[in-house]
């Protein structure tokens, strides 16, 4: 710096500006958007898998549970 200050008139006042050194004016191609909106997509569909996935356990157990039901009826008739 004291090698530019000849060059340099007397500097008054100095102001810090906490900005970046590099901006991003804009993006050339919307990957991320693309990225994001593909990640989204995944994420319902993997929803609605575990969901049916749900309902179809609730069904088997709800079968398995009045099945046991009738076995119990019938051996009480049988008996």
């Amino acid at each position: 710096m004291d090698a530019l200050k000849p060059f340099l008139t007397n500097i008054v006042r100095l102001e810090v500006e906490h900005k970046p050194m590099f901006y991003i004016a804009g993006v050339k191609d919307g990957a991320v958007s693309k990225v994001k909106l593909r990640r989204a997509a995944l994420d319902q569909q993997r929803k609605k898998l575990q969901e049916q996935e749900m309902a179809e356990q609730q069904k088997n157990t709800k079968r398995k549970e009045s099945e046991e039901e009738d076995d119990e009826t019938h051996l009480d008739t049988w008996a």
